[in-house]
């Protein structure tokens, strides 16, 4: 009989987060921080018990806390955030289906809000990695005690998705014409954004009457599928938006309340 080759402590803690972070994301009907469990990885990692604990035993707390901690901070740490789509839309308009004057700028910034909005949640969606951080920081943010440790991954996670997105949002103000009020910037906007969209994928889940809403934002008052998200947003900018004054033709963000 062949003898396994014995794994170094980095190995085991390697093998055992790995098997973690794989249950944490297989799709169950309790998601939570508690089902997370050290004797589950044991068993689909092959490590042994003894071992396992020895892996984990110099971390703050008992074995099976400190890696539950591990783990999240695995998966956190993971998670990809999607920039081409942003990108993929302002590349795909066709600006002259909406006209160059201030009403049609603030047309197809609509347009873009709402491409953006849909395509974001679909994405994040189908993405376990992104669920699972929404997931851990509803989870963590209701704890009376939350990890330091985990809420610090869970800020990077959020700086991350941030720092991508910043320069988008910039690109699109330079490109309607409009910027912040005074009160207020670009990084503040993605942050509320960030805000809404976990609120939106939450919602989403649990209510099918806000997956979709028709509103008539097409050109001539075609409808159009709008997400929950979406429509926040849109919302969010006709209160956090201005035109800005050195703009040639600003998007005149007033023409969506006609």
């Amino acid at each position: 009989m062949e003898r396994k080759e014995r794994l170094s402590v980095r190995e085991t803690r390697a093998a055992l987060i790995e098997s973690g972070c794989e249950l944490f994301l297989e799709p169950r009907t309790d998601w939570g921080l508690g089902r997370i469990s050290l004797g589950d990885a044991i068993g689909r990692s092959e490590v042994s018990r003894a071992s396992a604990y020895r892996a984990f035993a110099d971390d703050k707390g008992e074995p099976q806390d400190a890696f539950r901690v591990a783990v999240l901070l695995e998966v956190i740490s993971r998670t990809v955030i999607d920039t081409s789509i942003v990108g993929e839309v302002l590349s795909g308009l066709d600006p002259s289906e909406f006209g160059s004057d201030a009403d049609g700028r603030a047309a197809e910034l609509r347009e873009v809000i709402r491409c953006w909005t849909n395509r974001n949640l679909e994405s994040s969606l189908e993405n376990d990695l992104v669920r699972a951080v929404d997931i851990c920081r509803a989870v963590v943010g209701l704890s009376p005690e939350p990890d330091p440790d985990i809420l610090d991954a869970i800020r990077h996670a959020i700086d991350r998705s941030r720092n991508e997105f910043v320069p988008y949002l910039e690109a699109m103000g330079g490109r309607y014409g409009v910027r912040p009020r005074q009160w207020t910037n670009f990084d503040q906007l993605q942050r509320i954004f960030i805000a809404v969209t976990a609120m939106a994928m939450v919602e989403w889940t649990l209510d099918e009457t806000t997956r979709v809403m028709v509103r008539p934002t097409g050109p001539n008052g075609a409808d159009r599928e709008w997400s929950l998200s979406g429509t926040i947003i849109e919302s969010i900018c006709l209160l956090l938006i201005e035109p800005d004054p050195d703009a040639d033709v600003p998007a005149n963000l007033a023409s969506w309340l006609a």
